[in-house]
């Protein structure tokens, strides 16, 4: 009920808004339409650009990580296979 009753009342600006505008001499131009079609494209490439410079760096350092890794493991079953080969 008292919901009904207050989503029936239409809300009114409590200061109307004066039809001429006061502070200009012309009016303001009309907003255009927003970013074209080039400046969205640009967009695009150029985050899609970061983006595949940055995934190409820590690409880059999780290899380098890896190839150290597998250095050190080849370097110690080398030694184990050395130490069989003694006994």
């Amino acid at each position: 009920m008292l919901f009904s009753v207050l989503s029936s009342r239409v809300a009114k600006p409590l200061i109307a808004r004066p039809a001429v505008q006061l502070f200009s001499s012309s009016p303001a131009p009309p907003p255009r339409g927003g970013a074209g079609l080039l400046q969205r494209l640009s967009s695009f490439v150029i985050g899609a650009g970061v983006t595949a410079i940055a995934t190409q760096y820590y690409l880059f350092l999780e290899v380098r990580e890896g190839n150290k890794l597998m250095l050190l493991k080849q370097k110690e079953l080398e030694t184990r296979i050395a130490k069989l080969e003694k006994k």
